[in-house]
């Protein structure tokens, strides 16, 4: 009988041991992952109404079938702004309500959130916040067993992809595993390759008779990779633009605040927006109050078109030529090109803080700055210590990168745009009232041209011809003045442009100055962007000899103090060349 005691007590004891173990080997995964990735994604609501087309599409149905002999990979691609984020929301909520659903959100305006790496670890995150965890965790305590290094770098990828196999296939034995991956094309190029790879072969090896195959579908940008997929849906087919318009209605119902003149109001922004959800997240907050949506409704065609242009292109120019003539008169060119390059050329959201110290500029301009950028800004961590801004949309970056060579400077368009602009506002708003213009031209051609008439009688056909377009215009406008206004707002769209321009190359200089240092008692934390990416802002760059001789001296001066200071972050595998 002492034996029995004996050995019940000594395997309680291991129990409570190895309990204890598997206890702080959890707590440090989950500090450790909380830390490299911050705080879970806040889940986005989208409109009940809306994605419910999805589940008519043939693709969809067999994709989502029972049959476990169908291949489980579905690829729904389209442009940006054109619903991807919107339609990955939606599934990510309705997919099998008792079924695991496991979801990320990639971002390219975030290094941490654009890797195949940050792909793995939020997903892992999701596994070990969700019920039974402690298998997970037990799981993940044998594959990384006495490492005490950092378990959540590229330097462990492979056994974490293995982690990650292993807890869905023991999920997958009783429930079905969805993976829902948005924004592919936000990654970098070996990390689409890579997890397109490890998905698919995720898909087709999974389908053991006691297990049940794990679903995926990704979104993303056309791209060559979604030629491998099984099943695909395009959102720019005929149909398909037709569904995604009436979504579009939907949300822009939602925001009505008119009694009469719901069905005009919706006709007018869904036609607007040309199948473009960014287009409606950009627009509804300028629509926020009755008087605005009724001036829209009453068909004020000058209105419309400076508060709501048609395309994503002409609304983002809308608001910049806004910020433009709001902060003009206050602040320096340099200083708004600056700010604005350097939030579109960072690697991930920025807090005040940091825009401050990269730019070099005092704190009242980049607080006056940043107000002004409020609408084309995206906040994280709102109201908390770590809230950072960034572009609201990779879009914008893209489009301005596209229109970074010019011959004209900067400084010269930040002069003569205030002309421009006035101009072409002055020619919208009166080529209504000065119609008259038309006929008085008209008139004086024909007098002066008469003997050419007279000569040539088919050219009073012509005359006629134009007199007859004149008097059909509804409303009545002049053409002529219609003419030289598209001419001044193309002119003010390219002054824009050229302000506002981003060269990936300025990406190497907005970190700071390799030898910044800190003012007497300032806190040494706005130095963890540079020091952490600066390397991959020279890499971007594409640095040339000066350049790189200019790096090799400061390297030979403060390569140890480069060193110690990400250490003391803990970003060394980060800053080196891990990018998560």
């Amino acid at each position: 009988m002492y034996h029995t005691v004996r050995n019940n007590t000594t395997k309680a004891l291991s129990a409570q041991v190895n309990g204890d173990v598997n206890f702080n080997f959890g707590e440090r995964i989950k500090g450790a992952l909380v830390k490299k990735i911050g705080p879970s994604q806040r889940r986005k609501e989208v409109n009940p109404q809306t994605c419910k087309w999805l589940r008519e599409i043939p693709n969809f149905l067999s994709w989502n079938s029972n049959d476990t002999n169908i291949p489980g990979l579905l690829w729904i691609c389209g442009g940006p702004g054109k619903g991807k984020t919107h339609l990955a929301t939606h599934l990510a909520s309705q997919l099998g309500k008792s079924d695991m659903v496991l979801n990320y959100f990639c971002d390219a305006r975030d290094i941490l959130r654009s890797t195949e790496l940050a792909v793995i670890l939020g997903l892992l995150n999701q596994l070990l916040e969700s019920e039974n965890s402690e298998h997970h965790y037990r799981i993940m305590s044998d594959k990384f067993s006495g490492i005490e290094q950092d378990l959540f770098s590229g330097a462990y990828i492979a056994d974490l992809w293995d982690c990650l196999e292993m807890i869905i296939g023991k999920i997958s034995q009783n429930h079905q595993v969805y993976l829902v991956l948005d924004g592919l094309d936000q990654c970098d190029s070996s990390s689409r390759i890579h997890l397109t790879s490890q998905l698919r072969r995720m898909c087709s090896e999974n389908r053991q008779e006691e297990k049940k195959p794990v679903k995926v579908v990704i979104f993303s940008r056309s791209s060559d990779l979604h030629r491998q997929t099984d099943f695909m849906i395009d959102l720019h087919e005929d149909e398909t633009v037709k569904w995604t318009e009436e979504d579009i209605r939907e949300i822009v119902k939602e925001s009505c605040l008119l009694e009469q003149g719901e069905t005009e109001y919706c006709d007018i922004l869904t036609k607007r927006a040309n199948g473009t959800f960014l287009w409606v997240a950009l627009a509804i907050p300028l629509l926020d109050n009755k008087p605005v949506q009724q001036k829209i409704v009453d068909g004020d065609s000058a209105f419309l078109d400076k508060l709501l242009p048609s395309e994503l292109e002409a609304m983002y120019n809308m608001m910049l030529l806004n910020i433009l003539q709001l902060v003009h008169g206050k602040f320096q060119c340099k200083e708004i090109m600056e700010i604005f390059r350097c939030l579109a050329t960072s690697l991930h959201p920025l807090t005040k803080d940091e825009v401050e110290f990269i730019t070099a500029l005092d704190g009242p301009v980049v607080d006056g700055v940043l107000q002004a950028f409020q609408d084309i800004l995206s906040i994280t961590g709102k109201g908390s210590a770590n809230e950072a801004v960034g572009l609201i949309h990779s879009s914008l970056k893209e489009l301005f990168v596209q229109h970074s060579l010019s011959l004209i400077s900067e400084e010269i368009c930040w002069s003569i745009w205030p002309i421009l602009s006035s101009t072409g506002s002055w020619l919208r708003e009166n080529r209504f009232q000065l119609w008259l213009l038309d006929y008085a031209v008209l008139i004086a051609m024909s007098v002066y041209f008469q003997e050419h008439l007279y000569q040539h009688p088919t050219l009073i056909f012509g005359f006629l011809f134009c007199l007859l377009q004149f008097v059909s215009q509804a409303p009545r406008s002049s053409l002529l003045i219609g003419l030289f206004h598209k001419a001044f707002n193309r002119l003010v769209n390219k002054t824009t442009m050229i302000i506002f321009s981003v060269r990936e190359k300025e990406g190497a200089e907005h970190p700071g100055p390799l030898e910044s240092k800190t003012k007497a008692g300032e806190p040494w934390h706005h130095l963890r962007y540079p020091c952490r990416c600066w390397v991959r802002h020279l890499e971007r760059g594409h640095p040339n000899s000066y350049e790189i001789e200019t790096v090799y001296a400061f390297v030979k001066k403060h390569y140890l103090h480069w060193l110690e200071t990400i250490s003391i972050f803990g970003v060394i595998s980060e800053a080196v060349g891990n990018p998560i």
